[in-house]
């Protein structure tokens, strides 16, 4: 073949790769008018070394190798290279206004496209006709890549690039923009791999890259370290951005977060957005130190600094930020000052859905493990702490105000009010301190910052100090204002189940209120004060109780009102019995208990029954307790019981008189104004002893001015006797140590008649002693006469015998006397 059919034929033959272009060939010449772009060199067997110049629009397809599985059998392209002029330049080929298309195995779908105003395609070496060389790095100008993806499509653009077609990835040099799927990073240097749609960002820069959020808002960030855009196992993408010093993060306010989110390095993972229209966030992990500050749900401004942290999307919607402890968080409060927060384990910051067509409102801090912190000036621990709204929340092992109160729960409210529950302690001041199931704080007063108003339920259990000795108070609910600084004081105010120990004493009531040291009160139907009554040598007689409708403890006296009802520890009267129990209209009591006052138609039953005006108990100069009964008005006052002995059975009593003295100490009683004691014969019948005033005791007693006695039946009207009777101007009696009765009636004008016996004389003794039966039957009787008056004793028989003195055995019948005179019997009755 001559030379010219050779470069024919090269020419037919390279018309299968240039289409649309002049195909011009020349020999070494003289240049013409016309001067020929500059070409490529063909070494061509018949026509020798030949130029090639293509000026205009050229396409090449480089065809898949035959070895690939899509290429067997078929010519398949692989990638098609579109441009303009091209030239050679430097072993490669020059073109303006270059296309790549890159194809998958099909040969039809489309890889990706790189579209660029000029590209340096390299040509394999030692080949006699030109060929791209897809093995070796093509040079890009400000190449612009697109490249099809499962949520749109994959755009960058970057300043110069070297393309790697056999190895397909791009090694862009300058800055550079990428794009997917809404996802943009901006920055200088990266390396893309356009089989996986990855990217490696140069480490040398600063990147800038923002993402779309659910409320159609970005969320933009800047970092200094480079990074990455890989391609997940689920399919979706994951954005790398190490920092060396840099890693921020702004978020909108549609996000529900907005402010700025920092830490040394971010690690966010996308996915699809269901419609196929980009990618939504998922995740993003920041290496600490990391922070964020901003707004809270407050509007207040905001900082919480923490180790690793987390942001967490659903749907595309921002769920919150985590933060791993140990941490601290900043925020300024309502009146400018700062508070601070500390957490061991770490905080969760929670956004909050958007109402319709407004913005989110502001986050909820939640911080957890180990929280220490101060609010509106005043420290707390807790487990775990939540702030919304200005409404603040601690759980946990509550500690605030250094101790001083304590909860599983505490809660502050916007408007100022705080609530504790579960197990509370609260110590307002260092005399009181309390304990209930929950406890709610009013508003502070800011013109009152020392004042104090709380309530408290649920059981209450309160300790202060009452008249100056420690109390224990338990009740439903509590109500206490005041205030904690200074001598005021708190006002207490318990209701429900009061129960107050003071002391050894108790007292019960439905309703106390305590306003400081100048008055106490307590409420009840009816309410109660118990309090233990010592004898001298300190052993426990038993225990006291007042109660009425109403007790109020006022200075040294405690005031009961509305039905008050006493009960009093038998023994320290030296009575027999447990106790005594007295009603009255009203009345006073001293709060140590020295002293007593009841007042109107006082009542009493139990050991002792008695019925009087008024009853006082108080203390004499030489301490001993003494019981003043006043008689209601044209009454007598009138008592009964049984006294305690220290040998042999108790010796009942029935007292009456116009005025009582009651001694317990010397186990006494001193009656006036017309005395009355009923004395236990032992048979069912008593043995009655009156007179003007008495004293009388457990064992003896005294009845002067008018005094006798008779022996009547228990259930006897009055005025009813039987024939044991007597009477002179003083009468004392006595208990013998075998049970007996001896009665002495002295001082002028004594008589006594028993049955038809009848003595008379300046001074009469009777000894009575009891039975077989315990029965007191009269034993003996004495008769002396005086110096103006002699003795009498009329006899059975009527006999009178008249003499110094008398003896008379009421067993035997047999009587004994000094020189008498014999008298004929007669009706006559001295008496």
């Amino acid at each position: 073949m001559s030379g010219r059919g050779r470069l024919i034929g090269w020419a037919v033959a390279a018309g299968a790769l240039v289409f649309g272009g002049r195909l011009l060939v020349r020999r070494p010449a003289p240049p013409t008018v016309d001067e020929p772009p500059a070409g490529f060199v063909l070494e061509l067997e018949d026509l020798g070394r030949v130029e090639l110049g293509i000026r205009g629009p050229v396409e090449i397809l480089i065809p898949r190798p035959a070895e690939e599985p899509a290429g067997a059998g078929r010519s398949v392209p692989r990638l098609r290279i579109a441009g303009r002029d091209p030239r050679p330049e430097e072993g490669g080929m020059r073109l303006r206004s270059v296309v790549l298309t890159a194809f998958a195995e099909d040969g039809a779908t489309t890889a990706w496209r790189i579209e660029a105003p000029s590209a340096r395609v390299a040509l394999a070496a030692g080949e006699s006709v030109p060929r791209p060389d897809p093995a070796r790095p093509w040079s890009l100008e400000s190449p612009r890549l697109s490249r099809p993806d499962p949520q749109g499509e994959q755009v960058l653009s970057v300043a110069a690039a070297e393309l790697w077609p056999d190895q397909r990835r791009i090694q862009g040099h300058g800055l550079f923009s990428l794009q997917t799927g809404g996802l943009l990073v901006r920055g200088e240097d990266l390396a893309f791999d356009l089989a996986r749609g990855e990217a490696r960002f140069g480490e040398g820069g600063a990147l800038t890259w923002s993402f779309p959020l659910a409320s159609g808002e970005r969320a933009e960030g800047g970092s200094d370290g480079g990074g990455a855009l890989r391609r997940l196992e689920d399919g979706g993408r994951r954005l790398e951005l190490p920092a060396r010093e840099r890693c921020e993060l702004v978020l909108p306010p549609g996000s529900g977060l907005a402010g700025t989110f920092r830490c040394r390095g971010l690690v966010a993972d996308f996915a699809p957005d269901g419609g196929g229209a980009g990618w939504i966030p998922r995740v993003a992990r920041g290496l600490g130190p990391a922070a964020w500050s901003g707004l809270l749900a407050d509007r207040r401004p905001a900082a919480v600094f923490g180790r690793d942290a987390t942001l967490v999307w659903a749907d595309g919607r921002l769920l919150g930020l985590d933060l791993l402890g140990p941490l601290q968080a900043f925020r300024r409060t309502e009146d400018d000052s700062a508070s601070w927060l500390a957490a061991r384990g770490g905080a969760w910051i929670e956004t909050r859905p958007a109402p319709e067509g407004a913005d989110p409102p502001g986050p909820v801090l939640a911080l957890r493990g180990g929280v220490l912190g101060q609010e509106d000036g005043r420290r707390f621990e807790a487990d775990r702490f939540r702030l919304e709204d200005g409404h603040l929340l601690a759980e946990g092992a509550v500690a605030l105000e250094d101790g001083r109160i304590q909860a599983d729960r505490f809660e502050a409210f916007p408007d100022g009010r705080r609530r504790l529950d579960g197990a509370v302690v609260f110590r307002p001041t260092d005399g009181v301190g309390l304990g209930a199931p929950w406890l709610e704080m009013a508003a502070a007063d800011p013109l009152k910052p020392d004042y104090a108003h709380f309530r408290a339920g649920g059981g209450v259990l309160t300790r202060t100090t009452l008249r100056g000795a420690p109390a224990v108070m338990r009740s439903e609910a509590l109500e206490a204002q005041g205030f904690l600084e200074g001598d005021r004081g708190l006002r207490l105010d318990a209701r429900r189940n009061v129960v107050i120990d003071r002391g050894g004493a108790r007292m019960r009531g439905d309703h106390f209120a305590f306003h400081g040291e100048s008055g106490l009160e307590l409420r009840g139907r009816p309410a109660g004060a118990e309090m233990p009554r010592l004898a001298p040598d300190g052993s426990v007689l038993g225990r006291a109780t007042v109660r009425a409708d109403r007790l109020i403890w006022f200075e040294n006296e405690v005031i009961p009102s509305g039905s008050p009802q006493i009960e009093w520890p038998a023994k320290e009267f030296g009575l027999d019995g447990e106790t005594i129990r007295l009603r009255a209209d009203h009345g006073r009591f001293a709060a140590d208990g020295s002293s007593a006052l009841l007042r109107g138609e006082v009542r009493a039953d139990g050991a002792l029954e008695l019925t009087a005006d008024t009853v006082r108990m108080r203390t004499d100069e030489d301490g001993r307790r003494l019981l003043d009964l006043v008689p209601l008005p044209q009454e007598q006052v009138r008592l009964r019981g049984a006294l305690l002995r220290p040998e042999g059975g108790p010796l009942r009593f029935d007292l009456r008189a116009g005025g009582m003295v009651i001694d317990p100490t010397a186990r006494t009683a001193r009656l006036d104004r017309g005395a009355e004691t009923n004395l236990d014969a032992g048979d069912g019948r008593l043995l009655r002893l009156t007179g003007r005033r008495a004293e009388v005791g457990p064992d003896a007693g005294v009845f002067e001015r008018g005094a006798s006695f008779e022996k009547v039946a228990a259930d006897a009207p009055e005025g009813a006797a039987e024939t044991l009777r007597g009477g002179a101007e003083r009468l004392a009696w006595r208990r013998t140590e075998d049970g007996g009765l001896e009665l002495d009636l002295t001082a002028g004008g004594a008589w006594l008649e028993a049955g038809r016996l009848r003595g008379e004389g300046d001074r009469i003794r009777l000894e009575a002693r009891p039975a077989a039966d315990g029965v007191l039957e009269p034993a003996r009787l004495e008769l002396e006469g005086g110096e103006s008056r002699p003795a009498r004793l009329r006899l059975p028989d009527g006999r009178i015998l008249e003499g110094a003195w008398f003896r008379y055995n009421f067993r035997t019948r047999l009587h004994e006397s000094g020189p008498v005179r014999l008298l004929p019997g007669n009706d006559h009755n001295p008496s």
